[in-house]
């Protein structure tokens, strides 16, 4: 049962870490392409939002690549600690 949540939660990151582009992107520019829709805004809005968009989507990639890194290093010291003890 434990494999299966580290292997439920592994894909999990792993598809978020694809598809963070996407999600962003939706999360973000909906509502501020609604709101723009709303009030008839300019362009330079929608140019904004798309901006805004691939910087957060960026972020989000970038820290689901630390937290693999910090994952890595963390099974690798209690690969150590195992092997230290015997």
């Amino acid at each position: 049962m434990k494999s299966r949540i580290k292997t439920l939660r592994d894909n999990t990151a792993s598809w978020l870490e694809i598809n963070a582009v996407f999600i962003s992107l939706f999360f973000i520019l909906v509502p501020f392409l609604w709101f723009s829709v709303e009030v008839n805004q300019s362009i330079l809005r929608y140019a904004f939002c798309v901006f805004f968009g691939f910087g957060v989507a960026h972020l989000c990639q970038f820290a689901l690549r630390e937290s693999n890194k910090a994952k890595y290093l963390e099974n690798r010291v209690n690969l150590l600690e195992r092997t230290l003890r015997r």
